[in-house]
């Protein structure tokens, strides 16, 4: 089901979609069907040379370093594996890897509790490999970004922390309790110190001379607290005040002060960068606000004249929206979201994390180390174990075998990855619709009526049929009244008419039948006169197990 949430955000547009982690992907090996997609008209983009930033239409794949692949036998994923793989993420069209902590930590928290943010955790290998797995990114014109995690470092009020229990603990050597929003083993850092600040920048130089194309700014939010140390209550009176979800969280997140020094860290790159006549760097933050208005305040202070981040992650698929919701939830929610975002600000759908559970099953976190192939170990690691288990099934469900099948889930990523390099799905205007009566969904990409593509999504268990013509009266008018696929998820049968396969799946576009949970690509002309127009319509499945 993780395609299907995939596809929604790839055409949209106008998005920089975080593709899956290595979890994540495990999870799609999981899920291979007989038959998951055909492709007739997936063009290649053409030579013409981009003037937008990169990142305007990136496709991003999060990296969990240990579990991805292992290239030394101790059971952990590590730098000169990820260096092996990195050409797979080239071949699925991915263009942005952000890359979770490989530095120096005691691994209290999954390398978050960093004691050293210049120096490669042992584990991973060495700075000699970080620089090979850099340059080797370069080669493939792949945009490489770091965790930047500027809360806490790796070693009184009623504040809790996140992680439960209290935020503060005594120190015997000081004498004095410390600050710690997270883990026991990660104080937070006092931004109101300059030597912090000025630490913290040195921090962003020693990976941009390194080669680093961007940070994704973890938690940032976080980052500075009330002054004062005064309490804080919970949201209603009956609320647990030792439960971090029921506290109202007015002194420990989204100070003013977490935006300023954002706004900050964004002028010392695009100053250092100026200044080397370098590439700019990305910044993305990840923050989970209360109100949007909250998020789009890391874009920047337009009045102010700040600029901030470039891309301030939007949580809507995670936090808002899940396997009951309907047809009307998904197009209220994303038309909160365009309507909303500043204008100039970078829009972008983030699919899943490391903190979260797998998109496929959101109930249920099965957590494998990547399936590579039949081998041992399912082609992870040469070694007898393996930090995480490795599927039961690996000898039939795995990237290699997804590689050689006709159609698999691999193809089906692969297929609308470059459907997303189409100038359409970049620059194009859209329309959304729910269809009434159903529990369907259609979405129109389109630049003019010389080029118009849609997305519709069936939510629920029963075939419907919709108009997809109707979400845009000009389409209509125009004359377009055929459709041709061009991608389908598994569950999808190729019409027929008169018991014959209709070539590349013709079917009328104002009368098209949609399954339960299916999903195509279609490409709209006019049978009165056979001209073809770049009229691409994707349905995207919502499986059952979505969540």
């Amino acid at each position: 089901m993780k395609a299907v949430i995939f596809l929604i955000a790839a055409i949209i547009g106008v998005a920089s979609s975080r593709l899956v982690s290595p979890v994540i992907e495990k999870a799609v090996l999981s899920d291979i069907a007989q038959k998951d997609d055909n492709c007739f008209h997936c063009e290649e983009e053409g030579e013409e040379a981009e003037k937008a930033p990169w990142y305007e239409s990136g496709v991003f794949y999060q990296i969990y370093p240990r579990s991805f692949k292992d290239s030394d036998g101790d059971g952990n994923g590590d730098l000169k594996g990820i260096k092996e793989k990195l050409s797979h993420l080239k071949e699925l069209g991915v263009n942005g890897v952000w890359l979770s902590p490989v530095f120096k930590s005691p691994q209290a928290d999954g390398g978050y509790d960093i004691s050293s943010y210049v120096e490669i955790d042992p584990m991973y290998g060495t700075m000699e490999d970080m620089e090979a797995l850099i340059l080797e990114a370069k080669r493939l014109n792949i945009k490489l970004i770091l965790d930047y995690v500027p809360n806490q470092k790796c070693p009184p009020n009623n504040w809790v922390s996140v992680f439960a229990g209290p935020a503060w603990t005594w120190n015997e050597k000081r004498g004095q309790f410390y600050l710690h929003q997270f883990d026991e083993k990660q104080p937070d850092l006092n931004y109101r110190n300059p030597a912090v600040l000025k630490a913290m920048k040195d921090v962003l130089r020693f990976w941009i001379e390194k080669g680093i194309d961007g940070f994704r700014v973890d938690a940032i939010n976080h980052v500075f607290e009330d002054k004062e140390l005064r309490d804080e209550v919970t949201w209603e009176a009956e609320g647990d005040p030792t439960n971090w979800n029921e506290i109202y969280h007015n002194y420990t997140v989204d100070s003013e002060e977490n935006y300023a020094v954002v706004y900050d860290w964004r002028d010392y790159l695009d100053y250092y960068t100026t200044v080397n006549q370098i590439d700019p760097k990305l910044m993305m933050t990840e923050a989970y606000t209360r109100e949007f208005d909250m998020t789009f305040r890391w874009f920047g202070d337009k009045d102010a004249g700040r600029h901030g981040a470039q891309v301030a992650f939007n949580f809507v698929f995670i936090a808002d929206l899940n396997a009951n919701s309907k047809n009307t939830d998904y197009d209220e929610k994303i038309k909160e979201w365009i309507g909303a975002v500043p204008e100039g600000s970078q829009a972008n759908w983030v699919l899943g994390n490391h903190d979260q559970p797998r998109l496929a099953t959101r109930y249920e976190k099965n957590e494998e180390v990547l399936a590579w192939d039949d081998t041992k170990n399912a082609g992870f690691s040469t070694g007898e174990k393996t930090w995480l288990p490795v599927h039961p099934d690996y000898a039939k469900v795995n990237l290699k075998a997804q590689k050689e099948a006709e159609a698999s889930t691999f193809k089906l990523y692969q297929n609308l990855i470059k459907l997303r390099k189409l100038p359409v799905f970049k620059n194009g205007d859209y329309k959304m619709k729910a269809f009434e009566d159903t529990n369907a969904i259609g979405l129109l990409r389109h630049i003019g009526l010389d080029e118009v593509y849609a997305i519709a999504l069936n939510l629920g268990d029963d075939e419907t049929e919709v108009d997809l013509l109707s979400i845009e009266p000009a389409v209509k008018d125009s004359g377009y009244n055929k459709a041709t696929l061009i991608v389908a998820t598994n569950n999808y049968a190729m019409p027929e008419q008169n018991g014959e396969l209709v070539p590349h799946g013709t079917v009328d576009a104002d009368k098209f039948k949609l399954g339960g949970h299916q999903a195509v690509v279609m490409k709209l002309y006019s049978a009165g006169n056979g001209i073809t127009v770049s009229f691409a319509l994707l349905f995207a499945v919502i499986l059952r197990a979505f969540f």
